[in-house]
């Protein structure tokens, strides 16, 4: 999108009201970035010298814009300035972080997160705070920001006060309806006599989505989940169903069988550590195998080696089978894995 930049002076004594009734306008102008020195100066016509159309606003309690997503907006009034810019707007159906080497997801409440990415620049010459409020609101239901305070490094409180000639990078975040309507971003900024109310539209269906889905994976394809710094890739690599198993025993190779009416389904499964850090990876107990809607857990086998997970140093990898004692007639058959406490990813296996 093309950045505009636009210019929110009032006037030094505030937009003080008296029995409802504003004595200062508000003005918005489109100004050229950086600002020329002379645009915010306007004419009783609401002209700027240089030509350029100024919109002039009855102020009552709050004064309200209205400016497209990704517009920079300047909220102004004499040693006091901020730089506010929403941008990159995307959806999510699951927010995922760590803490320490063990990976957390967050899951929204409504159908997806919706999270923005906002600049500020304090361009005056005094210490400024943000806008306190940030609210969605998209088609007649309103949203209030979400907090995430583990989730992102920059995570937006309302509380941030910016020095002189700082920038920061903060991300907010809303737990939404799924619809494709227009959505407004309302910020209010209450550094000023009175606050002003600034609105940005959306189009929701030109917003990115990037949903996560890790059931009915085929077997050998791998789930991969974690941050930038703690991350790692699981998978199901390979399955049998048989009557019996063999293992190493004190006389050599010998023979388990099932017990009648039932199967032996031997699942492999490999993790590698593809993160900067530690991580902790699942374990037996978090393994569960699904035979026509029935669950069963890994059975304590004789097998040598057998899958067990754990924490993984960066670059490591780790394997083997897991048994599961099941029904010898299935139709279907799955083995979910937790990868955190609230986030399975799962695999067909017939």
């Amino acid at each position: 999108m093309e950045r505009r930049r636009y210019l929110l002076a009032l006037a030094a004594a505030g937009v003080a009201s008296t029995a409802g009734c504003a004595e200062d306008d508000a003005t918005v102008e489109e100004v050229d970035d950086p600002p020329a020195e002379d645009s915010n100066e306007t004419d009783s016509t609401g002209e700027s010298d240089s030509g350029t159309a100024t919109e002039e606003t009855e102020s009552d309690d709050t004064e309200q814009t209205v400016f497209e997503f990704g517009d920079t907006v300047e909220f102004s009034n004499d040693d006091v300035s901020l730089e506010f810019r929403p941008h990159d707007a995307r959806f999510r159906n699951v927010l995922i972080y760590n803490t320490g080497s063990f990976i957390q997801s967050e899951h929204p409440d409504n159908d997806l997160f919706l999270l923005i990415d906002v600049s500020m620049t304090n361009t005056g010459e005094e210490s400024v705070g943000v806008p306190s409020e940030l609210q969605l609101v998209a088609g007649s239901t309103q949203y209030d920001r979400t907090q995430f305070p583990f989730v992102f490094d920059q995570n937006y409180t309302g509380f941030e006060e910016l020095r002189p000639g700082v920038t920061q990078e903060a991300t907010v975040g809303f737990e939404i309806s799924d619809t494709g309507e227009e959505a407004s971003l309302f910020a209010e900024w209450s550094s000023l006599t009175d606050p002003v109310t600034t609105e940005w539209r959306l189009d929701l269906d030109t917003v990115e989505r990037d949903l996560v889905d890790l059931t009915r994976l085929p077997v050998g394809r791998a789930a991969e989940i974690g941050t930038e710094t703690a991350r790692y890739r699981i998978a199901v690599q390979d399955v049998t169903f048989s009557e019996t198993y063999t293992y190493d025993g004190f006389d050599g190779r010998e023979t388990e069988q099932a017990d009648p009416g039932r199967q032996w389904a031997q699942v492999g499964i490999g993790v590698e550590n593809i993160g900067e850090r530690s991580v902790s990876v699942p374990t037996r107990f978090d393994t569960q195998l699904i035979a026509d809607g029935q669950q069963y857990s890994p059975t304590i086998s004789r097998l040598s080696e057998t899958y067990s997970g754990g924490e993984l140093a960066p670059g490591a990898a780790t394997g083997g089978p897991l048994l599961f004692e099941i029904p010898d007639r299935v139709s279907n058959a799955t083995v979910s894995i937790d990868l955190t406490t609230d986030l399975a990813a799962s695999w067909e296996l017939r």
